[in-house]
């Protein structure tokens, strides 16, 4: 594997680990694809770090658990568990005060050692499960 693979890797796995601002691992230009968690979200790291603030708001105390760390090229993938507590309203549901854990993978591209575009996909039906506001047998 390349130096520049395991340098990409080194960075994602700062993200991950909330060790750096982001203003230090992503570009400013950074375009987020995930229209489903956050319609209509412009490009640039300012309109992501919005979207994280009010869309992850509600999710406090939240650690990684990493499964999988893969690079290829210019991109990472992540596969991991998050864990947290429901402390605020997080995507429209009000707080449960509940803790919950979730899978989630994310698909990082790199140019020069800082993300530049990033997929990412959650389990977000386990999370409304577990906060009550989906049946378990669904």
């Amino acid at each position: 594997m390349s130096d520049e693979v395991e340098a990409n890797k080194a960075v994602a796995l700062k993200f991950l680990n909330g060790a750096v601002p982001l203003e230090d691992i992503y570009s400013p230009d950074y375009v987020h694809h995930n229209e489903a968690f956050y319609p209509g979200l412009e490009p640039g790291l300012e309109n992501f770090k919005r979207a994280l603030h009010g869309g992850a708001g509600g999710i406090s105390d939240h650690s990684v658990q990493l499964d999988h760390l893969i690079g290829e090229g210019d991109k990472v993938v992540a596969r991991f568990t998050l864990i947290a507590t429901h402390s605020g309203t997080f995507q429209g549901i009000p707080a449960t005060g509940r803790r919950v854990s979730f899978a989630a993978t994310d698909i990082y591209r790199f140019e020069d050692q800082r993300i530049v575009e990033g997929w990412a996909m959650m389990d977000f039906l386990s999370f409304l499960q577990q906060v009550g506001a989906a049946p378990k047998n669904v």
